[in-house]
């Protein structure tokens, strides 16, 4: 900036002095021959000269109608020098101001930006409940809204009978039969063991008997047909009693396992989107914005609150290419602002590797100082507090401070 301040100084005293030149130009027009010192002098610092007066002009352009919508105030040189010296008093003290780049200060000028996060439910629906305001501060995993769940509420309650139903019939094939039919097979079985034991008795009598000729051997023939009945009988009901306390086949237990698992599933799926159905804050911060209303309908994914969290300001810069080479993330920087405390820091988090504002052709070295690279610092400590927007300045702290 102060390379080029020169021309505009001398531009500036152009327009103050541009009333001395109008004998030049009268001189000119009249054929005298004496040169024009001033505008030798402009020539030489490769000013261009200003343009020439209305009497320098041909007669037939001073003399032609005026134009529809002009107006001629016949001012001539002293309407242009008095528009001079107007301009030159209202931008001059604009150029001085730009010229003033804080060389001597040497900070670096910068503002708190937010990164934002924006809450939005998943699936659309009608707001029913938004507990939080404009401006309050929110913790993590407090609610910011609510949507309406009756439906979503149903699934869950279909899933979690389904899922009882496939219970009660797995512990079934399980359990094997119940209790009375068991009780039953019990009896048959008792019944069984009574008449074998009859039976027995009735063939070791008869056995007994023959061995002493009192009986025929028919009558010992027939106690143990008996007794064979009784025994398979008596067999039959163990069996069957020992099946009734068994549970069921491996597979059919398998395959109800497998579908109380899908069930359980189907349930999880339902009691996830009755959930999402509430939006909870995803860290502590401040409440920025709410953008609906409860009672109002929103669509799926379309942002209901603008929440800032704690750790989403950053402090953005940019600096210079000679300050470049020393601008790397981790490095400290001190953050000053109006009315702020003293003692501010930041942390280099970020450097742009492309610069901006920059020049079609880079060649020199007054072309490389108008480059500059944008840098973001995370603030630390009490600098964390400062509001998004806030004009601050930066400046680079040595290593180990």
């Amino acid at each position: 900036m102060r390379a080029g301040s020169a021309y505009w100084f001398e531009w500036a005293s152009h327009l103050l002095t541009s009333p001395l030149r109008g004998g030049r130009n009268r001189a000119a027009v009249s054929g005298a021959g004496e040169p024009d010192e001033t505008h030798t002098g402009q020539e030489e610092r490769g000013l261009r000269p200003l343009p020439p007066p209305e009497a320098a002009r041909p007669e037939a352009s001073r003399l032609r109608p005026p134009r529809k919508g002009e107006v001629k105030t016949g001012a001539g040189r002293g309407g242009r020098a008095s528009t001079r010296r107007l301009a030159a008093a209202v931008f001059l003290p604009l150029l001085l101001a730009a010229c003033d780049d804080g060389g001597s200060s040497g900070a670096l000028s910068g503002y708190v930006e937010g990164r934002y996060v924006y809450a939005s439910a998943e699936s659309a629906g009608r707001i029913e409940a938004m507990p939080v305001t404009r401006g309050g501060r929110v913790a993590a995993g407090d609610v910011l809204f609510r949507l309406t769940s009756t439906e979503e509420a149903a699934r869950v309650a279909e899933a979690e009978a389904r899922v009882a139903q496939a219970e009660a019939q797995l512990g079934n094939l399980r359990s094997g039969m119940r209790a009375e039919e068991i009780a039953v097979l019990e009896a048959q079985t008792a019944e069984a063991q009574a008449a074998f034991d009859a039976a027995t008795k009735d063939a070791d009598r008869a056995r007994t008997l023959r061995a002493q000729n009192v009986v025929a051997q028919s009558q010992v023939d027939a106690a143990e047909e008996t007794l064979q009945v009784a025994t398979a009988r008596l067999e039959a009901a163990q069996r069957q009693l020992a099946v009734g306390r068994l549970p069921a086949r491996p597979e059919e237990i398998a395959a109800a396992e497998r579908n109380l698992d899908a069930l359980r599933s189907t349930l999880a799926v339902a009691e996830a989107t009755l959930a999402k159905r509430t939006v909870l804050a995803p860290a502590s911060g401040l409440v920025e914005q709410n953008f609906f209303e409860a009672g109002e309908f929103v669509g799926a994914a379309q942002p209901v609150i603008s929440l800032l969290p704690d750790e989403g300001r950053l402090v953005r810069f940019f600096v210079p290419e000679p300050l470049l080479a020393t601008t790397a993330p981790g490095r400290a920087v001190s953050v000053s602002c109006d009315g702020c405390p003293a003692g501010l820091t930041a942390e280099i988090s970020f450097v742009a590797t492309q610069p901006e504002f920059t020049p079609p052709v880079i060649y020199s070295r007054d072309n490389r100082e108008k480059l500059v690279w944008m840098v973001e610092a995370r603030p630390t400590g009490e600098a964390a507090g400062l509001p998004v927007g806030q004009p601050v300045d930066i400046r680079l702290l040595e290593a180990g401070l």
